[in-house]
């Protein structure tokens, strides 16, 4: 008896298969295939519960997922957790973008007379004398210490034009 079942089974599986196949190739748009999928998914799960449970093995089941569940929660947390490093990634990237590119349009229009007054210096000053007020300024106005990014900003863009770089 049990083998003719397990026959039956095997055919009505296969037959299962081959109408499924038939219809996911009939479908038009990926998004009815995926939604046929989902539907043909939900009814093989509740074919195998009730054979799982006509057979007396649905216990197994609700072991298994008992076992499961905590390792998918650990999932869905290192996963969400990813997501944000990766958000955070990519702002830090679109932040460091958008400074190169208003650095380079300051550069563009800052003169070498307006880049001198910036830092406080006089025509013909060294480069040592540069270095020192563009440091003696940023350590006043450095946005680590409550300055404002876009003045730090101007004063390294000042540095850079009068350096030559």
């Amino acid at each position: 008896m049990f083998p003719f079942l397990a026959g039956a089974g095997l055919f009505f599986a296969i037959v299962l298969l081959r109408v499924f196949m038939r219809r996911v190739h009939a479908t038009e748009t990926r998004q009815q295939r995926v939604q046929l999928l989902r539907t043909w998914t939900l009814y093989g799960l509740a074919v195998l519960i009730l054979l799982l449970a006509i057979t007396g093995r649905l216990h197994w089941v609700f072991a298994l997922f008992s076992a499961v569940l905590p390792w998918f929660g650990r999932y869905l947390s290192a996963r969400n957790l990813w997501q944000e490093y990766q958000i955070k990634q990519a702002e830090k990237i679109r932040r460091r973008e958008e400074a190169k590119r208003q650095a380079s349009e300051i550069r563009q229009v800052m003169s070498k007379e307006e880049a001198l007054r910036i830092l406080g210096l006089e025509p013909g000053a060294s480069r040592e004398e540069i270095i020192e007020a563009h440091r003696h300024l940023m350590a006043r106005v450095h946005p680590d210490k409550g300055g404002s990014d876009e003045l730090a900003q101007r004063i390294n863009t000042a540095r850079q034009v009068l350096l030559g770089e």
